[in-house]
């Protein structure tokens, strides 16, 4: 029994204490994620936002955080879209057939793409739903937030007051 109890603290231990060997980490150059936005189906191209403050936020349909989250970006890229901060929504849905309904009740400000296949989230090491990727000006993550919950829109709103300095 002691040994049990020895041996899943090590691995609890383990799992805590390494990050994941994938995915972009803070200060590291945020990846390509060549996808089609939604409205136009020009790829997305990261580069083309250097000098800007992107927030990148991974969601589904299914996520009732994201649903949550919605309206509370859309008001962001409002207030600071003339500062030079953009929203870019990856939708991760494997069936997309829903998506236009969803965005009729859910209406999203900010340009969306979509990955069905998965492979943004793969780049980005998202771990949950909401994740979102705060990069700096120079394209570079500066902070990952994984969630939602109305507690967090203070610190939300002051990481992307920082971005913009």
């Amino acid at each position: 029994m002691k040994v049990s109890r020895l041996y899943s603290g090590f691995l609890v231990f383990l799992f805590i204490s390494f990050e994941p060997a994938w995915g972009v980490q803070v200060g590291e150059k945020a990846p390509a994620c060549k996808k089609p936005f939604l409205e136009s189906k020009q790829l997305f191209d990261i580069e083309a936002y250097r000098g800007k403050a992107l927030l990148i936020d991974f969601w589904a349909t299914w996520c009732p955080p994201c649903k949550r989250a919605i309206p509370f970006l859309n008001d962001l890229r409002n207030e600071f879209a003339d500062s030079g901060f953009e929203i870019i929504a990856v939708n991760v849905d494997e069936e997309t057939q829903d998506l236009d309904a969803f965005l009729k009740t859910y209406p999203i400000n900010y340009k969306v793409l979509v990955d069905a296949q998965g492979d943004c989230p793969k780049a980005y090491g998202v771990l949950g739903m909401p994740s979102s990727y705060f990069v700096d000006k120079s394209g570079k993550v500066d902070f990952i937030h994984i969630g939602f919950r109305d507690s967090d829109k203070a610190e939300i709103r002051a990481r992307i007051k920082k971005l913009l300095e």
